[in-house]
């Protein structure tokens, strides 16, 4: 009977105990402002806006890496347009390939249904250097603006 009455109450009070736990802003808020600023200091930025530095059409060629293990498919022998508008990587080569570049000028290109990764890459200027992996064949991929 005593372990009848004592067990709603213990739940009453562990309930109230986590109702009552102070949020991250508000143990940040009292901290201090020094404290408060610092910790905001470290917390990574994230851009709102899309990069769009290197928007605009560009030019890949494909090249085979060698492969001991299996035959693989010749890369395409015409050059492939790779758009980006607004940050947005998009990829037309049988299937709908599509990436978001970063800051850095790094992007990773994904098929749109499965969204395994085709080409991994960056940005670098004019130019534009990655790999495009299609199972376990590899090809190099280089291009430029357009």
């Amino acid at each position: 009977m005593r372990t009848a009455i004592l067990a709603p109450a213990l739940a009453l009070l562990a309930l109230a105990a986590c109702s009552s736990t102070p949020s991250v802003n508000v143990i940040n808020n009292n901290l201090g402002p020094r404290a408060a600023a610092d910790a905001a200091a470290a917390a990574p930025a994230r851009s709102a806006a899309p990069v769009t530095r290197f928007d605009g059409d560009w030019g890949l060629n494909f090249t085979s890496n060698p492969s001991r293990a299996q035959q693989c498919p010749p890369p395409p022998t015409r050059e492939v347009i790779l758009a980006v508008n607004q940050g947005r990587a998009e990829l037309q080569m049988g299937k709908t390939y599509t990436g978001m570049v970063n800051e850095g000028g790094e992007v990773r290109i994904a098929d749109r249904l499965d969204r395994s990764i085709a080409i991994l890459g960056s940005f670098q200027g004019e130019r534009f250097v990655g790999e495009f992996r299609n199972g376990t064949c590899s090809y190099a991929v280089s291009g430029r603006k357009r």
